[in-house]
């Protein structure tokens, strides 16, 4: 006995999908690299570096960037004769900027040291980076009306509120559940 296959839903029927997935977007970063070389003699112990911003007025910026690895970083101790280098990757965070132009930060690394037991401070010379503006991308997602098969299709749309152009958007909507009978 063979069952008929179930009637299309009546425009009552509700059901709950579930869109998961990844979205990812291009945004600035910078490498920053610091090697220090010993050209004197003695030990220098303890070196601990902060990277250090000031906007275009000379203003200090604090919090406005994610370092990694995190600040301060210890780089260890310098060797007579030796080196020691530190790496980091340095992202801008939510700074405000609304000029397509961009811009310029100067970032400086400040180097805490201690040499013959004395604990000594010193900074690099200041490097400019240009910061540009953020996209601010907002999802929206529709869907069709069922058709007489029971399929449906979903639409996304993607939106830039942002001063920013939203580079390489990608979405992964690849895992869709449905919690219910459609």
């Amino acid at each position: 006995d063979a069952q008929a296959p179930p009637s299309p839903p009546n425009g009552r029927e509700v059901a709950k999908l579930i869109l998961s997935g990844d979205a990812t977007l291009e945004r600035q970063a910078f490498n920053a690299r610091l090697e220090m070389t010993s050209v004197g003699a003695g030990l220098v112990e303890d070196i601990r570096i902060n990277i250090k911003a000031r906007d275009e007025s000379g203003l200090a910026v604090v919090n406005g960037f994610a370092v990694t690895p995190t600040l301060p970083t210890a780089l260890g101790d310098l060797n007579e004769g030796g080196a020691v280098i530190g790496s980091w990757v340095i992202v801008p965070g939510n700074l405000g900027i609304t000029d397509t132009n961009g811009v310029v930060y100067n970032l400086r690394a400040q180097i805490v040291y201690t040499y013959n037991g004395s604990v000594k401070t010193t900074t690099t010379i200041p490097q400019p980076i240009t910061i540009y503006p953020q996209p601010y991308v907002r999802l929206g997602f529709t869907h069709s009306q069922l058709d007489e098969n029971g399929e449906f299709y979903v639409e996304v749309s993607a939106r830039n509120d942002g001063y920013g152009v939203a580079r390489n958007l990608t979405l992964d909507l690849s895992q869709v559940t449905t919690l219910g009978d459609l």
